[in-house]
């Protein structure tokens, strides 16, 4: 059985009008940084207002492709095949796109979200769009957020070394989509931020020649974790750049355990993204130590998804006896 294909909607599809996400490998690194120097180019535009000042979309596009995939199994008994239910995805994209180009008058939206998660649909939903990821050492990642919002440095360090993961993947998977995505290191663009600018624009086609410099590099720092206000907290105060702080390894009081330690969790990750890890020689007692943390890490988090996937479980039970589960129902039985 055919089917005739549906045509997409209109989708912001030139280069010089495409819509610009920034992905940041997780918080604290650089996301806002990022953000805020693209956004003082005249063309663009943040979308930064009260209620959505990170867009999020992708964090929580899991339901979106699941709603796609439900589709794309009621349809097919129908005869819709992968390439009817495609234009799906991007159309709901363009929806989403519209909406949050609406937020700002600029020609171009610049929008943000310090996470990955899902990253691997981006093009299904947003083909036209271009996407900027920015990364940063895993060690300064988590040495700031400990400092500024209590991180715990066993979570943090595997939640960096997952979302790198995610990362690489992405790189790997998407090589069709290598002129629409651009991977920018934090470091880099701190200490060389014209030519990674100019870098950046290039790949976004923006005209660099309109855009102040000099303002640029005089962008104040907000939230940082090491330059904080009375009662030590964080502040989104702008405060002046300091060279000194911004070229100082967070993670430089680190102990030899703790170096240890991000390097068993995520060392792979880190040099895969072009770090180095610190040298570091483990004893047999530190070894011995390593795998009992391994051991009660993942028991407690074992633990935890099967708690999870009880309660998943049960409300899915609950449903049943209600008749409010959308799932296929057998009326033979």
């Amino acid at each position: 059985m055919s089917v005739t294909h549906l045509h997409s909607l209109s989708t912001l599809s030139d280069t010089d009008d495409a819509p610009i996400f920034i992905m940041g490998i997780m918080p604290r690194s650089g996301t806002n940084f990022l953000h805020r120097l693209l956004c003082q180019h005249p063309v663009c535009g943040a979308i930064n207002t009260t209620p959505v000042r990170e867009d999020y979309v992708l964090h929580h596009g899991y339901w979106l492709s699941t709603f796609t995939k439900r589709l794309k199994w009621q349809w097919g008994h129908w005869g819709a095949d992968s390439d009817f239910v495609a234009p799906l995805s991007s159309n709901i994209g363009v929806g989403i796109s519209n909406f949050l180009s609406n937020l700002t008058e600029a020609k171009r939206f610049v929008t943000k979200t310090p996470s990955v998660a899902n990253i691997d649909s981006f093009f299904e939903f947003f083909p036209h769009a271009k996407l900027l990821i920015i990364v940063r050492d895993g060690r300064s990642v988590v040495a700031s957020g400990m400092s500024g919002f209590g991180w715990n440095f066993e979570t943090a360090s595997r939640e960096w070394a997952k979302a790198s993961r995610s990362i690489l993947k992405f790189e790997k998977n998407n090589q069709q989509f290598k002129d629409r995505f651009k991977i920018v290191r934090y470091e880099s663009l701190n200490v060389n931020t014209v030519d990674v600018l100019n870098d950046v624009f290039d790949f976004l086609a923006l005209d660099a020649g309109q855009y102040d410099f000099e303002a640029a590099l005089d962008t104040p720092i907000y939230g940082s974790s090491y330059m904080k206000e009375e009662g030590d907290k964080v502040t989104w105060t702008p405060k002046e750049k300091d060279t000194e702080l911004v070229a100082k390894n967070r993670w430089d009081s680190w102990s030899n355990f703790e170096h240890q330690r991000f390097n068993r969790l995520a060392g792979k990750e880190l040099k895969q993204l072009g770090y180095e890890p610190a040298e570091t020689s483990v004893s047999f007692v530190q070894g011995c130590k390593h795998a009992l943390l391994d051991y009660t890490v993942n028991a407690r988090r074992t633990k935890s998804l099967l708690f999870k996937a009880a309660k998943a479980g049960a409300r899915t039970f609950r449903k049943e006896l209600r008749g409010e589960s959308q799932s296929k129902v057998n009326l033979k039985k």
